[in-house]
């Protein structure tokens, strides 16, 4: 589960893709029912945090 997680991670950032995630990116029918679930919320966890980060960069004096 935690490979799946990292894959699809790194393939939003380097596809430019942002941290939008759907079902397909968790829903493996070789994973148990636990497995789905928790990349479940590792991906909407990933999602909350970029949000946070945009939100907090968007705000900040600060442009890179």
């Amino acid at each position: 589960a935690w490979r799946k997680w990292k894959d699809a991670i790194v393939s939003h950032i380097k596809d430019a893709k942002g941290f939008e995630f759907d079902r397909s990116d968790w829903d493996d029918a070789s994973f148990t029912e636990g497995d789905r679930q928790l990349l479940s919320v590792l991906f909407q966890d990933a999602q909350d945090a970029y949000a946070g980060f945009r939100k907090h960069n968007t705000a900040s004096d600060y442009k890179s």
